[in-house]
């Protein structure tokens, strides 16, 4: 996986885009359900992290904790996403007092 994303993602044909996006959620879906306990929002934030992942994966330079480095940038979206959660809710209460 790290052979992929290290390459432009836009420059890789639409099977070995396919086959990163699966490898990568087959990586993070399950932590990230936990959270969620939604499917939707769990794919929301995988696809969300992936996009993060892509952006910046030829900037890394060490390839060595790769893995980590995905779950990492997953778990903090994921985190950021709670955040978004829990303002709108937050709002919505607020004002509807």
């Amino acid at each position: 996986m790290a052979i992929f994303l290290r390459s432009n993602f836009k420059d890789l044909d639409s099977s070995s885009q396919e086959w990163i996006y699966h490898s990568y959620k087959n990586l993070v879906y399950r932590d990230i359900y936990f959270l969620f306990r939604e499917h939707e929002l769990a794919e929301d934030v995988v696809q969300e992290s992936i996009l993060k992942v892509v952006d910046k994966a030829t900037k890394l330079d060490n390839t060595a904790n790769m893995k980590a480095w995905i779950k990492e940038v997953a778990r903090n979206t994921a985190y950021d996403m709670l955040k978004k959660i829990n303002n709108v809710v937050l709002f919505i209460v607020l004002t509807a007092l």
